[in-house]
């Protein structure tokens, strides 16, 4: 039987075969938040060895509002947020971005964004959140 990946990591930070401050997980694309945040709550292996900082989501200014009204998970991101980042605000016109920044709002108020700078953002703003 292979053992889980989470008991492995553990195991091997605790041997001292691995020394790490952060975990960082990065879903790609669609995924609901949370699942994730829940198991990072309640797991009895992960719970008491990791702490949720904060969900960060990245939201394509060009494509994001067809992407908030046809998936439900986007919505889910955006709304569990402590920290949205703002991309291709460049290629997006005036009208696109404001309506996008209004339904932001809506979805997740008083949320911090950030606008990549092609892709880029103060890494930062990124950690540290304390959710």
């Amino acid at each position: 039987m292979v053992p889980s990946p989470r008991l492995t990591v553990l195991a091997r930070r605790a041997r001292g075969d691995l020394s790490f401050g952060r975990v960082v997980i990065e879903t790609t694309g669609l995924a609901d938040p949370g699942p994730i945040h829940h198991t990072l709550l309640v797991d009895p292996v992960l719970a008491p060895n990791y702490a949720l900082d904060g969900v960060v989501t990245a939201v394509d200014a060009v494509l994001g509002a067809a992407t908030l009204d046809r998936h439900f998970e986007a919505q889910s991101q955006v709304a569990m947020a402590d920290r949205i980042v703002l991309t291709k605000t460049d290629l997006a016109d005036a009208g696109t971005l404001a309506a996008l920044e209004a339904r932001l709002d809506r979805l997740s108020p008083g949320v911090l964004r950030i606008v990549a700078d092609k892709g880029a953002v103060p890494p930062g703003t990124l950690f540290g959140l304390g959710a």
